[in-house]
């Protein structure tokens, strides 16, 4: 999760805003099971509200108020780090895939970059 927690920032969100613990746990909850985004109410969001002690909209809500503070200051970050090529921003499911998509294939590429090639000196 420091990687996620790195690219949070990067994106211009920090702990001060209640959206960032809910994209943390909400990442988290996918990482461990995709299909938790064909029901991201009751898969993620309700989860999510029971482990804080408040309501699945107060998570939803949350989560969308930090992605408008990211795509206000940091649109350009978002657009480039996480191949995203929409002119709205993305939806709070949008933006869940989209970090876990860079999570899954951030990890292998950097790993692959710092392995030697059999060419390289």
């Amino acid at each position: 999760m420091k990687e996620l927690e790195t690219l949070l920032h990067a994106l211009g969100l920090s702990r001060k805003y209640v959206g960032y613990d809910s994209i943390l746990m909400a990442v988290d909850i996918v990482m461990h099971n995709r299909r938790a985004l064909n029901n991201v109410k009751a898969d993620i969001y309700t989860v999510i509200a029971d482990a804080r002690g408040c309501t699945w909209s107060a998570v939803e809500r949350s989560i969308r108020t930090a992605i408008k503070h990211m795509w206000k200051t940091h649109r350009d970050q978002v657009k480039e780090l996480l191949l995203y090529y929409q002119e709205i921003q993305p939806t709070a499911t949008e933006l869940i895939d989209l970090l876990v998509l860079y999570l899954e294939y951030a990890e292998p590429i950097a790993k692959k970059a710092e392995t030697k090639c059999d060419f390289c000196y």
